[in-house]
């Protein structure tokens, strides 16, 4: 058959015109004047070997190859003859994705054969018809975020009757981690990690901060998703899967100048290994260009606005509060005369050493009196804690071992990772009222300079940590904090 007046062609192997949109990239497509006579002859398709209707082989391997050939290109541009082109792209596209999506409707056999070719291809028109976009890439929810294209965008809603297609190709239906971790990995790529400013490049500086609050808001909801079930929810692994390589914004800024507004429109792009995450605001103010926490970042919840307190495991970064501990400045070798040291609950007559506070004394004779074993079992029993394991929950806080010291200032240490070495923080120095840490085995230090100024924040975290070897949890805190403020004349009374 000759086309005209070019070189001939054979019918085997060739479409039809009414197929021509689907496969003209991979095979010849027979003239009007030929087509006309082969319908009053069907059979004659089987003896010429005429592709109609073409195989789904062909069709998305045409798909490639103008996926290919539009790599690039300018489809944005409003152009009348590129307008064209797009009008023209959208209809033959959405043939295209009509007959694969009723070839999977009738042959499951080939969601192998086309996820493979077409998963990792630019093969999706979005953006009214002016980008392509692998299927990773795209939702078919309506919640994707206009300021992330091009790295991200919703499936127009003239190509949502497909879905066999879109299930095969594993279009999400609404935006996952995973998108948001390869919005930021690309506009890594894109910014080479250097400090993008709001002024100077507002498209990038936008993305990178509504990508990583994106993110960060639903590791939250699938957080709280598995803390409700009490176990790694489903939504949880999906939602976590494959966050490997990512990088997330920080204002690489001395201490001094975060304040700024001008300094707080700028960031760049770091690993998130890097990044510390700033969750106790009381000690981040005394580290100052400490090279272990360069990239100290906060965050705001995506709902209320506020200032979050903890980062989701998902995110791989590190928290500050992990990250440091306090230490007084002085040896406590040296400070033996204003140490003191109890074992609660023990029935020891021992007198607390001179030199103790009246609150201390009263509560070292609270500890070792038995009506104090009775107020935490009836606490328990309120609770509806077992007998059994009340018993259980005394003989943890009769482990215990409570340090009070008496210190006027502290030093911050940064814990080195995969070690038990510590660095003292320069410059990190700073007068104390009052904290508190956690040791091994159960061993519970205070330090303070003024206990009668914060006598109720003593007795509160007291009950705090008794209540966490208890029960593990933040219940009981009240009833535990009233338990050790009460007068020993008053004990029997209330308790």
């Amino acid at each position: 058959q000759f086309v005209d007046n070019e070189e001939p062609i054979c019918f085997s192997g060739s479409a039809v015109l009414p197929d021509k949109d689907l496969v003209w990239s991979r095979c010849h497509v027979l003239p009007k004047c030929v087509v006309q006579f082969l319908p009053a002859c069907l059979c004659k398709k089987q003896y010429l070997g005429v592709l109609s209707p073409p195989s789904p082989t062909q069709v998305f391997g045409h798909l490639n190859t103008m996926c290919l050939a539009l790599e690039g290109s300018r489809l944005d541009q409003e152009e009348g003859r590129i307008k064209s082109a797009r009008a023209y792209l959208h209809v033959c596209f959405k043939k295209i994705y009509n007959f694969l999506n009723e070839s999977l409707q009738s042959n499951d056999s080939l969601i192998r054969v086309i996820r493979e070719n077409l998963v990792h291809s630019p093969c999706i028109l979005v953006n009214e018809d002016r980008l392509l976009l692998k299927p990773s890439q795209v939702t078919r929810s309506t919640d994707a975020n206009p300021n992330l294209l091009p790295y991200m965008a919703t499936l127009p809603s003239d190509f949502g009757s497909f879905k066999d297609l879109w299930e095969c190709l594993q279009v999400s239906h609404t935006p996952s981690c995973q998108q948001y971790a390869h919005v930021l990995r690309e506009l890594h790529r894109k910014t080479k990690g250097e400090v993008v400013e709001m002024v100077k490049d507002a498209n990038h500086f936008v993305a990178i901060k509504e990508a990583s609050t994106c993110l960060i808001h639903l590791l939250r909801i699938a957080e709280k998703e598995s803390q409700s079930t009490g176990k790694e929810s489903t939504a949880m692994c999906q939602k976590t899967d494959k966050l490997h390589n990512l990088f997330l914004p920080s204002n690489d800024v001395p201490e001094s100048d975060r304040g700024n507004q001008l300094v707080r429109s700028q960031c760049s792009l770091i690993l998130a290994q890097e990044v510390v995450f700033n969750n106790a605001f009381r000690l981040s103010h005394r580290i100052k260009d400490f090279a272990p926490i360069r990239y100290l970042v906060e965050w705001k919840d995506q709902e209320d606005g506020r200032h979050t307190r903890s980062a989701p495991r998902a995110l791989g970064v590190r928290v500050l509060s992990r990250c440091v501990e306090k230490r007084p400045t002085e040896n406590l070798t040296a400070m033996e005369n204003r140490v003191w040291e109890s074992l609660a609950l023990v029935d020891r007559d021992d007198p607390p050493p001179p030199r103790v506070h009246k609150t201390i004394a009263q509560l070292h004779a609270l500890l070792r009196s038995v009506t104090f074993a009775q107020g935490v079992r009836r606490v328990l029993f309120g609770e509806g804690v077992k007998f059994a394991n009340c018993e259980e929950s005394l003989k943890q806080l009769q482990d215990c071992t409570l340090t009070v010291v008496c210190t006027i200032s502290t030093v911050l240490h940064f814990k080195q990772a995969g070690t038990q070495g510590t660095i003292e923080i320069p410059g990190s120095e700073a007068d104390e009222i009052f904290y508190h840490k956690r040791g091994q085995d159960r061993q519970i230090t205070f330090f303070l300079s003024n206990l009668a100024a914060n006598r109720k924040t003593f007795f509160r975290s007291i009950a705090k940590e008794f209540t966490y070897l208890i029960t593990g949890s933040s219940k009981m805190i009240e009833a535990m904090t009233d338990l050790c403020e009460c007068q020993p004349e008053e004990f029997t009374k209330h308790w």
